[in-house]
């Protein structure tokens, strides 16, 4: 139960558009439950009022995925990032690096907005806001530990959260990145056996930008 609300808050924290020091979600995120043994997926759609997680059948009706009493106890809390004694291995210098001149995008990085700290259970977490040039959206760049302690587990669960027909995998820098290439989102979740980061723009569709971000990740 500890790791799927770690997962479920994975997915949900890397996909969301922060407005002022409240999160405004207003798309939907697959995640994935377990029910007699077997995984489903599942769509989840979250507001600040409700924080409820339901699914989406063809129909487009609404129905209740998860229990109330399954979902995670709180969403993540902030902390003061400087208090969190892991290594921060997501990159804090696009704006200066490179990579704001890249090919891959017309709608480049133009400034580091917010580093923040989260505490989700005993687990900390990282977030990296960057804004890009046109002012209306951001890169977000997500880092907790592998809570699998296993990257094949690891590699293997995040894969469960989508679709199979939008979901891909491919080695980056001996890590591995699953990516999620929907017509309507695109992000990539980079893996490795201490770790997992997740890089998102919520609104933009460039997945090479996205791939060109995640290859700046070291550990």
């Amino acid at each position: 139960m500890k790791i799927k609300s770690i997962m479920i808050a994975i997915v949900i924290t890397a996909s969301l558009v922060v407005s002022g020091s409240a999160y405004a979600f207003s798309q939907i995120n697959s995640v994935t439950t377990e029910e007699n043994g077997q995984s489903n997926s599942s769509e989840v759609f979250v507001t600040e009022e409700t924080k409820t997680l339901l699914e989406i059948n063809e129909a487009g009706e609404e129905l209740l995925a998860v229990s109330l009493e399954e979902q995670p106890d709180n969403l993540p809390t902030r902390i003061d990032a400087s208090t969190i004694k892991d290594e921060i291995n997501i990159p804090l210098d696009l704006a200066s690096n490179p990579i704001k001149r890249s090919l891959a995008t017309d709608n480049p990085i133009k400034e580091l907005t917010e580093v923040r700290g989260e505490r989700n259970g005993d687990i900390n977490e990282v977030v990296a806001f960057y804004t890009l040039e046109d002012g209306k959206h951001e890169i977000i760049i997500f880092q907790t530990i592998n809570p699998f302690a296993n990257k094949d587990t690891a590699v293997d669960e995040f894969k469960k959260m989508y679709p199979a027909d939008v979901v891909k995998t491919q080695n980056i820098n001996g890590k591995t990145a699953v990516i999620e290439d929907a017509d309507h989102r695109k992000q990539v979740h980079l893996i490795s056996e201490t770790h997992t980061y997740s890089i998102s723009s919520p609104g933009t569709l460039n997945l090479e930008y996205l791939i060109e971000i995640a290859e700046q990740i070291e550990e």
